[in-house]
């Protein structure tokens, strides 16, 4: 079974985007103490549509976890389900990348290049490793095109991300 089947078959639906976790809108997680860490796993779904402007308008991939509480990523795998038509204006410095808060937040992954994913005329899968990042407290996680988008006639590919998380309580 394809990897876009298997994330697919596991998806539950929510508007912007479709995610494996039914509780991702309201994370469900653990009461911490200071220095103690909650990890997990999500996968997101992004449709065509939502690709298509991911520069503009910025995917939601996990929700803010809380007051006192931020994000790190360990690692994010990408997969692009491709339909059928490439996303025909996707260049090099359009890279994908998780982000804090927005399009302008601070990275928390590396950047996986527009032109050899995005650009891809098959199927495609990237790796991005997690960046140190000043945290952001109680801050959403994004998925985000920096530079333009990689679509400006035609595109119609689906990008299935797997986020690999921690969520950590700050210092007081």
């Amino acid at each position: 079974m394809a990897l876009s089947k298997i994330w697919q078959s596991i998806a539950k639906t929510d508007g912007a985007g479709v995610h494996s976790t039914p509780t991702l809108r309201s994370p469900v997680i653990p009461a911490l103490g200071v220095g103690e860490s909650y990890s997990g796993v999500d996968t997101v779904q992004i449709p065509a549509a939502a690709v298509a402007t991911l520069n503009a308008t910025p995917v939601e991939v996990l929700a803010a976890p809380g007051a006192g509480l931020y994000y790190t990523v360990e690692f994010m795998e990408a997969f692009l389900d491709h339909q059928g038509v490439d996303y025909d204006a996707a260049a090099s410095g359009d890279t994908l990348v998780l982000k804090y808060t927005d399009g302008s937040g601070a990275a928390l992954t590396s950047t996986i290049a527009g032109d050899t994913f995005g650009g891809a005329s098959a199927d495609a899968y990237a790796y991005a490793i997690g960046v140190a990042a000043i945290p952001v407290l109680n801050a959403k996680v994004v998925a985000h095109i920096n530079t333009g988008e990689w679509y400006s006639a035609a595109g119609d590919g689906i990008v299935n991300l797997r986020v690999h998380y921690t969520v950590r309580k700050a210092q007081a």
